[in-house]
């Protein structure tokens, strides 16, 4: 089966990196150096495309009713623009995934991993007892990471003081969501944005970041970087036997 693709694709083909099948798309597993990048993201600043993950809007009157009967934490606590890192549970308690809910001014959008997607959908899906709307999305998703995250997001757009974005925050620039959230334990944003513009957003990232030593970084680092950050991922951690409290 040919694997899906970002739009970033060309930019990773382009900058040397070497496409892997990462749960059925063509993602770069590194640059060149793995350590390297690693480094980058400790020390410095590197740069991620995780356009591969899964987007899911839900909407509707019932909508918080829902998410707090299927999530383990509680979405009724967060402000518009704020979001709160959970566990999609089942019948039993176990984990289905663990997940980033934002709630945003008309909806509450979940981000999950790649490997569970359809797992996820079809549970949501069964699951829909207050008939909520529930849309995944096709947008680009583009992750800053590192001590330096915030001097380089900084070059990158000058209309907003990214200093005063707090942890689980997100804001909207000019049709583009920019979250204080990541996937490595270090300072870091992430970035969606239409997948058109994807190319244009990287390019400009890349250029504004370089004085900040930013640099390019595959999977292979950003496994590691979570493991050493102590955070799960399916397959690995939890494959949903286990409930909240045994996945750490």
């Amino acid at each position: 089966m040919e694997l899906k693709r970002t739009f970033l694709n060309q930019a990773h083909v382009d900058q040397g990196g070497k496409l892997v099948d990462f749960s059925g798309w063509s993602l770069p597993i590194h640059y060149g150096s793995q350590i390297k990048e690693h480094l980058a993201v400790r020390h410095g600043v590197g740069i991620f495309d995780v356009s591969h993950m899964t987007i899911i809007d839900c909407k509707g009157p019932m909508v918080r009713d829902f998410l707090r009967r299927v999530l383990a934490n509680d979405v009724g606590s967060l402000a518009i623009n704020q979001a709160l890192y959970s566990v999609l549970l089942n019948e039993r308690g176990g984990v289905v995934d663990d997940l980033i809910v934002y709630r945003l001014s008309d909806c509450y959008r979940l981000v999950t991993n790649a490997a569970t997607k359809d797992k996820v959908l079809a549970w949501l899906e069964l699951q829909n007892l207050e008939q909520i709307q529930l849309e995944e999305l096709d947008l680009s998703m583009i992750a800053i990471q590192g001590p330096r995250s915030l001097q380089a997001i900084s070059s990158w757009s000058k209309t907003y003081d990214f200093e005063s974005l707090k942890p689980f925050s997100c804001v909207l620039i000019d049709e583009v969501l920019v979250a204080r959230t990541g996937y490595t334990g270090e300072l870091g944003y992430e970035i969606w944005c239409h997948p058109n513009h994807a190319p244009k957003v990287w390019d400009k990232l890349m250029e504004y970041g370089k004085d900040e030593g930013l640099i390019p970084a595959g999977f292979a680092a950003l496994d590691k970087l979570r493991i050493e950050a102590g955070l799960i991922l399916f397959g690995n951690e939890f494959d949903g036997e286990q409930d909240p409290f045994e996945a750490g």
